[in-house]
């Protein structure tokens, strides 16, 4: 029986001898908004498996939106990744995480005989920068995994290796497929080693439309395998590595490798060195995958036109999605109200020809009135009448030219207690006159 609603949240981790998160024998659990600092610092025994974040044994696991660094490979700890998504785990996904300077690498999957599974994992939208040992490390019988949309940055003296295959336990049973992906190496680097820990490589892996720079791309091989391995043992078996569509050029980062520790994942600024320019050769140029997560690291929508390589969704900003900074997304000048441009040339009702503060554009680009175009037929609050202190009604020229106009809500309270006040007006006029008038009778009598 599965555990359900696990949710593991919000947590900083330091200086954990062995694992730092890991949750077992659950259904959808999730795994988010943890910074994870030296995990594996003492792990246990010479045999030791240990990895910073990982799930074990759990259907339709989620880990996103963490930093994870510094986890060790010390005392034989054999695994020291930043995630793991381990055996008996079925449709894990592993998204819009940080990781960085892990001694293991980036990430682990695992399914370590015929009698264990790891079926449908995905690794997307994640940023590595300097993670060791091998980036990625595929083990045993792993089925329908994919691997997409990650951006490696390396800027190591010994750079290390992009993938390693461990078919110790078992051959991966299906196609494991890499595409859009952007590996990037300072230093000269290799993809895939030329065996495993001396055993010949078996297996199937796809490097489809992926962005090499620093690496030496490797050919595509599909042959039967019937060889001994180091050991002495011999390994039969099929190996196919199918390189296609690779681009080898710069990819034009802002500012790659400052990634820095700490980072806040609700901050939109955020790695923005791995955000690409408007010249990369990744915009555009990567495969269409369905079911992909619908945005980017940054919250892009995919996709703009074409996919592109990398974490980064391009879009010019012309295209950019509505900002929430103050002053931004303004209207042009030919549709802010009151600018003069108004249908037919009308101006303001009301107005001379500067517009009220009260129909400005809003910093968030919206118009500050009720009525932002302030069409004609609609009248401004406070210009149908004004008092004077002797308390006779002065009509201003706008108010005579609006005399006609309908007049609703708190326009027409307005109008009506000008015509009240008009009226109390006359008739304390007419009191006076008669009162006059008696007075003068009384006098003559």
């Amino acid at each position: 029986t599965y555990n359900t609603n696990v949710v593991i949240e919000k947590n900083y981790l330091e200086n954990i001898g062995g694992d730092g998160i890991v949750a077992k024998v659950s259904k959808a659990p999730l795994i988010q908004y943890n910074e994870c600092n030296n995990a594996c610092a003492r792990p246990t025994g010479g045999n030791a498996n240990n990895a910073a974040v990982w799930v074990w044994q759990c259907k339709d696991a989620i880990i996103q939106y963490n930093e994870v660094y510094g986890t060790g490979l010390k005392r034989g700890n054999h695994d020291g990744q930043a995630f793991d998504s381990d055996y008996n785990c079925e449709g894990t996904i592993i998204q819009y995480n940080y990781s960085h300077d892990n001694d293991g690498g980036l990430v682990l999957l695992i399914a370590p005989s015929a009698n264990y599974y790891n079926r449908g994992t995905i690794v997307r939208y994640n940023v590595s920068e300097n993670d060791k040992k091998a980036v990625f490390e595929i083990s045993g019988g792993v089925e329908a995994a994919k691997i997409y949309n990650n951006t490696v940055y390396q800027d190591l003296e010994q750079p290390t290796t992009l993938l390693r295959i461990n078919t110790y336990f078992a051959v991966p049973k299906d196609e494991v497929l890499f595409a859009n992906n952007i590996f990037y190496s300072v230093n000269k680097a290799v993809v895939l080693e030329e065996t495993d820990n001396g055993r010949p490589l078996r297996g199937n892996i796809c490097f489809d439309t992926n962005l090499l720079f620093g690496y030496e791309e490797p050919e595509s091989v599909d042959c039967e395998v019937n060889d001994y391995g180091t050991d002495g043992k011999l390994y039969t078996g099929h190996w196919t590595l199918k390189v296609e569509d690779s681009l080898n050029e710069d990819p034009r980062f802002m500012n790659p490798g400052n990634g820095g520790t700490g980072i806040d994942f609700m901050d939109g600024s955020r790695l923005a060195g791995y955000r690409i320019l408007e010249d990369s050769p990744c915009i555009d140029a990567g495969r269409e995958i369905e079911s992909n997560g619908g945005r980017d690291f940054w919250g892009t929508t995919l996709y703009v036109d074409k996919p592109d390589i990398g974490v980064m969704e391009f879009k010019a900003e012309s295209e950019e999605e509505p900002s929430d900074k103050p002053g931004d997304n303004e209207p042009d000048d030919e549709e802010k109200p009151g600018s003069g441009n108004e249908p037919d040339g009308q101006e303001k009702p009301g107005s001379s020809s500067e517009p009220d503060a009260g129909d400005e554009p809003s910093s968030d680009g919206n118009p500050g009135s009720t009525n932002p175009g302030n069409e004609t037929g609609t009248t401004k609050p406070g210009d149908t009448t004004k008092l004077n202190t002797s308390g006779n009604t002065q009509v201003t020229a706008s108010d005579k030219a609006e005399s006609t106009t309908p007049r609703t809500g708190d326009d027409s309270a307005g109008f009506i207690l000008a015509m009240m006040v008009q009226v109390g007006v006359a008739l304390a006029g007419i009191v006076v006159l008669v009162a006059v008038q008696r007075r003068q009778r009384k006098v003559r009598m």
